[in-house]
This record gives structure tokens, sequence and C-alpha cells, in this order.
């Protein structure tokens, strides 16, 4: 038997192995009859948060995480709300010469998917002048892009 043989037969044997233990392992359901109609009740309040997280109005300030937190718990609700959000610079997009969007994180310790992506409209500013990671305020319109949040027709607000 070959070493590649070997391998190849043993990874096999593993995948079999735990397709048959997962489906072993699954509990089964309790009977309907069971479960008890007057617990359901108590578990409404616990939505409430969720949909307090939206903006209440448009110009709500907020940081990069509460928007994105707002979008993902009511995205029906938060989606065309001016809104102005604080974070810090990520970096800065150019379109045919011109300033396209500004990526502000919440932290520098942030990744790119936890980004806010501020697109400026027919009036971009002529540069922002930041250094990454630096505050800044911006404000704008949400959007849904890729399924995130987003800021359309944006302004700096400070930097």
């Amino acid at each position: 038997m070959t070493y590649r043989t070997l391998i190849s037969s043993a990874l096999a044997l593993t995948l079999f192995a735990a397709c048959g233990a997962e489906e072993e392992a699954e509990p089964a359901e309790p009977p309907a009859a069971e479960s008890p109609p007057a617990e359901e009740a108590p578990e409404a309040p616990a939505e409430a948060p969720a949909a307090a997280a939206a903006p209440a109005a448009d110009g709500d300030s907020m940081t990069v995480a509460q928007l994105r937190a707002a979008f993902e718990a009511d995205q029906d609700g938060t989606v065309g709300r001016e809104v102005t959000v604080t974070g810090v610079f990520s970096s800065a997009t150019r379109v045919g010469g011109e300033l396209n969007n500004v990526s502000l994180l919440q932290t520098r310790d942030d990744d790119f998917f936890s980004s806010i992506v501020c697109a400026f409209g027919d009036d971009p500013p002529a540069s922002v002048d930041l250094t990454q990671y630096a505050p800044i305020t911006v404000r704008g319109t949400v959007r849904e892009r890729f399924d995130r949040a987003s800021l359309d027709d944006c302004a700096v607000v400070s930097q």
C-alpha cells in the first residue's frame, strides 16, 4: 500500500464516520404537547432592544459599531435615514481624479469587513487630509451595499 493510498483511505474513513456520528448525535424534538403556550409571552419584550438600536430620527449621531448594529437589527427602518457617524479614518478612494469615498472603522483593530463606506455625491471634497486611524465624523444617508450598511451623499463634518 502506498502512502497516498493510506492517506486517502484514512480521510475517506474519517468522513464516513463523521456523517454517521452527526446523525446519531441529533437530539429528538420534544412533542409539541409538552411545550406550554404560556412560555411564549415573555419572549416578546426581548425583541424591543433590537428595534431600539435603529436611529430614531434623521440626523441621529452614532458610532460605526452602532450603525452596523442598527442596520443588522432593522435594515428597513435604517435605510434612507440621514445619520452622523463617528469613527476612525481607514482609507480614501479616488475615481477619475476626484475623491469618491472614505472608509471608516470603529477602532484601528477592526478589519475591513467592519468598515462603513461613506460615498460622496455630486460635490465631493477636494481632499481628505487625514492619516490612517485619525478620528473622523461624517454625515450621510444610510444605504445597503453588499448586505452591509453604507452611507451615500456624504459630507465630512470634522476631521
